[in-house]
């Protein structure tokens, strides 16, 4: 509900397993949280860190029939069904929950993942437990040298994993959510099974489940789907560590939000923060590989494991798109937050576990919404309470966080078409520049317009021969599409320029009918061509050749590209003969052009010297 610009909500919450990594009988429960968010869109940096204020209203126990759970470590390694407490142990034998993600339904029930089993919870809205969802084989955890191996629960600190199939340990079903339709789960493994890769900090692939809650379907609270998903290398600076998932939030039934975090931040390890990140997932073209090997525990027959980076040619991981950079410094410092490696108060936390949308309902951006992400600030307490009783204390105090980030819906990236080859005149500098970015045909959903990039820039200047033009396209919420290509081809065609055609004889006297040998020298310039050729491609006469029937006596003769020999002859009664020779002049393109230069025999000596034309 929104008044006058504050967006009030209720939102669901949960605490892990409890202060102490698991030691300690604190009884798992969900909290009702009123949430009161005012964006703020003043100068920055903000005066205050008051836009989003919580607190918690109510909470709900959760019980196996009338017992609360507890958060102990499940070392009951005789219980094979569920992860259970030693009856010895401060956890009095109860089942052990350590709860992550949490959903709640339409009706008021909620279901809840947890990192033991690791299983999903299905709970009443009283608290109590209903049903038990349970994923494949391959990532529930076994001990024992050979297939079939027993169940193993169990967790040795500090966190040595006491199974060799399955999920790691504290590494369990970290992220739940539900599709819009309200008829599936989606949840995901923090981190790969034990077996696919075999080692947990190069490995890569881990696992998205989604689990049908349809009351009236005949899979009801069975895994249906299962995708690869691929994590990045980014959790350390030598770029060989998974960052492991924390969170994830169904848009649809097949693209998700995903948080992914390194173990840096206040709180936790020391040195710079390197990849705290949501990203958009989107499973439309990947593999499900549901009841197939992969969902075998290790050694079983037709077991078939993920390798520890790249995957087989016959599994197409889920597709991945950065979205949000929790860890922007521009962005936090406008609130007075930082990524510090000295920490203070306002240096932001290791642990971010929660994901939620709130609709703006801005008419002017319809598709508009709030992204809230919160962190997990591990009991950082003073003073820790468990069950109303004082178990420990802090020093080094992380409070409790929702950040805000202002998300377009449109996450999808515009398709463009390039334009088809073309080709240019170059210019006087033998180059041409080109803007086909007008040309380039864009595609996109709801965030248009679409800026088209060309590379090279438009301004470049392209020389003779091919080019390879790239564009891609960037819609107004800043996706950006794949690249595409043309070729662009620059040629010459602007023919040589010939400034003067000059013969080595202007007349030729006495008119003895001799046959005279000219030379051509030919003045000529080429903008982009250092080697031209020219020719004589002809030789004219204003008077009749006397010599028409004598074929074997012409009157002129081309001998070379700029030689000729004219006969030394005119015509008794004219005014003189006029030789007329066209040059023709050619660039390395085939530009040509011609021009032509005179030869004159007189009627006399005394006549000019005619000339060039």
């Amino acid at each position: 509900m929104q008044t006058n610009g504050t967006y009030n909500a209720q939102a669901w919450g949960l605490p892990d397993r409890g202060f102490g990594d698991g030691l300690t009988d604190y009884h798992p429960r969900i909290q009702t949280l009123r949430l009161a968010v005012t964006p703020y869109y003043g100068p920055f940096p903000a005066p205050a860190q008051d836009q989003i204020v919580f607190a918690n209203t109510a909470t709900l126990l959760l019980r196996q029939n009338s017992q609360v759970f507890t958060g102990y470590n499940p070392d009951d390694i005789n219980q094979q069904m569920f992860p259970k407490s030693p009856d010895a142990s401060v956890g009095a034998g109860k089942w052990s929950l350590d709860p992550e993600g949490i959903v709640r339904t339409a009706n008021g029930q909620f279901y809840v993942s947890d990192e033991y089993g690791p299983f999903i919870y299905h709970f009443s809205a009283q608290g109590g437990l209903q049903n038990v969802l349970v994923p494949p084989m391959a990532i529930i955890p076994k001990s024992g040298p050979n297939f079939p191996r027993p169940n193993n629960f169990g967790v040795i600190l500090p966190q040595v994993p006491t199974n060799d199939s399955g999920r790691w340990v504290n590494r369990g079903l970290e992220g739940l959510s539900i599709t819009p339709d309200g008829k599936k789960l989606v949840a995901i493994l923090q981190s790969p099974c034990i077996q696919d890769g075999e080692n947990r900090n190069p490995s890569r692939n881990t696992r998205i489940l989604i689990f049908d809650i349809n009351l009236a379907s005949p899979t009801y609270l069975d895994p249906i789907a299962e995708y690869v998903y691929v994590l990045t290398p980014n959790a350390n600076p030598q770029r060989n560590r998974h960052t492991p998932v924390s969170e994830i939030l169904a848009l649809s039934d097949t693209r998700f939000l995903v948080l992914e975090r390194d173990s840096f931040g206040r709180g936790g390890d020391p040195g710079p923060i390197l990849y705290k990140s949501v990203v958009l997932a989107d499973v439309s073209n990947a593999s499900n590989i549901i009841d197939t090997g992969y969902d075998l525990e290790k050694g079983a027959p037709g077991q078939l494991s993920l390798p520890r980076t790249g995957l087989p040619s016959n599994i197409v991981a889920a597709a991945r798109q950065d979205l949000v950079d929790i860890a922007d410094r521009r962005q936090l410092a406008k609130f007075g937050l930082n990524v510090n490696t000295n920490w203070d108060n306002n240096t932001i936390s290791e642990k971010w576990e929660g994901l939620a949308v709130i609709p703006l309902n801005d008419p002017m951006a319809p598709n508009d919404y709030l992204l809230l992400i919160g962190n997990d600030n591990d009991f950082r307490a003073p003073m820790v309470y468990h069950n109303g009783v004082v178990v420990g204390t802090n020093d080094i105090v992380t409070d409790n966080i929702l950040l805000a980030f202002r998300i377009g819906e449109d996450h999808v990236p515009p398709t463009i078409t390039c334009p088809a080859p073309r080709t240019l005149v170059a210019g006087s500098n033998c180059a041409a520049t080109i803007d086909l970015r007008s040309s380039v045909s864009a595609q996109d959903n709801s965030a248009p317009p679409v800026t088209i990039l060309q590379a090279p820039l438009p301004a470049t200047a392209l020389g003779l021969g091919t080019h390879t033009l790239t564009f891609v396209g960037v819609d107004a919420a800043g996706n950006q599409s794949e690249p595409c290509t043309t070729t662009v081809t620059v040629v010459d065609q602007t023919a040589p320029r010939i400034v003067g055609v000059s013969p080595s004889l202007a007349q030729i006297w006495p008119p003895n009918l001799q046959l005279v040998p000219i030379t051509i020298s030919v003045d000529v310039s080429d903008n982009c061509s250092s080697s031209l050729s020219c020719e004589i491609i002809g030789v004219t006469s204003n008077e009749p050749i006397t010599s028409e029937t004598d074929t074997t006596s012409p009157d002129w003769e081309i001998t070379g590209p700029l030689s000729v020999i004219l006969r030394a002859e005119r015509a008794a009664t004219g005014q003189g003969r006029v030789y007329t020779i066209t040059v023709r002049c050619t660039d390395e393109a085939g530009n040509s052009s011609m021009r032509v230069g005179t030869v004159i025999v007189p009627k006399n000596q005394k006549r000019k010297n005619q000339g060039e034309l």
